[in-house]
């Protein structure tokens, strides 16, 4: 029987980095269209830390012909369109390529939704909420600073918005809590007047949706450093809009073993705890039921009698309110109710062999 040679076929490799934004590259030169990388690949990419997310804008032309080519380039689904947002994005092994049109706005004070007409790339860049976040590179690799100041807080660390803060938070009060989760997520720190700022337009955060709150405020649990985060929120008047439970935790005082106010040691076990949302979000709220049921003893002591139960009731609350699924709900106050068995069983169960206590 005649042997047939036998064909190896090599495992395709997934494409990179480069090869996508090489491909971008090379259509937006085939079809004429003026393109940059914009906003947080562009911070994040002079960090060092590029990820899979490319945001792309374009000049005096729409960005459909550009993605639909890249996307029919690596066999990625058709773009999709988000007309609220005036973007259009392709996802394919991995990445997320989005396209905004270069664009000048100006906003309704009793809405986010903003009045949008084509603009210059330098009206795009100045309406940003951040220097850092207003940087542009061509598709070459020159970076392009619009602002003069992006550079310059990159490096030192520093949020500032392009134009005054006050009047970029009017326009968009969700910036303020983009402002606290990019504190999180870098670790930088705010430019003098912006928190101020931040109190001074506190209440037009209530035109935002709660959608759109909720996915700021996972996004900075789950950052490197969510109690900065945090401490912008409460110092820039934010806290308690969206959770005034957190802030009811200021001040009272515990005993015993604790050594903080039950905020400070809210906000430490966060930043302690694993970065998963369900484990970061139960150690934000599982101590919530103390402030209600806080209690002086006669002998002095600070009670706060079953406090993980009415907690987790509070936390379930809390989490619908913000939109949290029924699966991560359930998770979280299962977490704040129980969240005590590891301390009772160190008071009640000494002596008790290890495999009885761990089952």
């Amino acid at each position: 029987m005649p042997m047939h040679d036998r064909v190896v076929v090599a495992p395709v490799r997934p494409p990179q980095l480069d090869d996508v934004l090489e491909t971008v590259r090379d259509t937006a030169a085939r079809l004429g269209a003026e393109v940059y990388l914009v906003g947080g690949f562009v911070r994040d990419r002079l960090l060092g830390t590029a990820g899979k997310d490319l945001d792309l804008i374009t000049v005096g032309s729409d960005g459909d012909p550009l993605l639909r080519d890249v996307a029919a380039a690596f066999g990625w689904p058709p773009p999709q369109r988000f007309d609220r947002f005036g973007t259009e994005q392709v996802r394919g092994d991995g990445f997320v390529v989005e396209v905004v049109r270069a664009r000048a706005e100006s906003y309704d004070p009793e809405s986010r939704k903003p009045e949008v007409r084509p603009g210059t790339l330098e009206e795009d860049v100045w309406r940003r909420d951040f220097t850092v976040n207003a940087l542009c590179q061509t598709l070459d690799g020159r970076l392009i600073d619009v602002t003069r100041m992006g550079v310059r807080d990159l490096r030192a660390g520093v949020l500032r918005t392009p134009l005054d803060p006050e009047a970029t938070f009017a326009e968009d009060p969700l910036r303020m809590f983009r402002g606290a989760r990019f504190v999180a997520k870098l670790g930088f720190t705010l430019a003098d007047g912006i928190l101020e700022a931040m109190h001074a337009q506190a209440r037009r955060t209530d035109i935002l949706s709660v959608e759109r709150v909720s996915d700021e405020l996972r996004r900075m649990l789950v950052a490197p450093h969510p109690r900065a985060g945090f401490d912008v929120l409460r110092l820039g008047g934010l806290l308690e809009r969206v959770l005034p439970e957190i802030v009811a935790m200021i001040g009272v005082e515990q005993g015993g073993f604790h050594r903080y106010d039950v905020y400070e040691h809210t906000l430490r076990a966060v930043e302690l705890a694993p970065s998963d949302l369900i484990t970061r979000t139960a150690a934000l709220l599982h101590d919530v039921g103390k402030p209600p049921t806080h209690a002086l003893a006669d002998d002095g002591r600070h009670t706060f009698y079953d406090h993980a139960r009415l907690g987790a009731d509070m936390a379930r609350d809390i989490l619908t309110r913000l939109r949290f699924s029924n699966d991560e709900i359930d998770a979280v106050t299962q977490l704040v109710r129980l969240h005590l068995r590891p301390i009772q069983y160190g008071y009640t169960r000494v002596g008790v062999p290890d495999h009885q206590t761990t089952r």
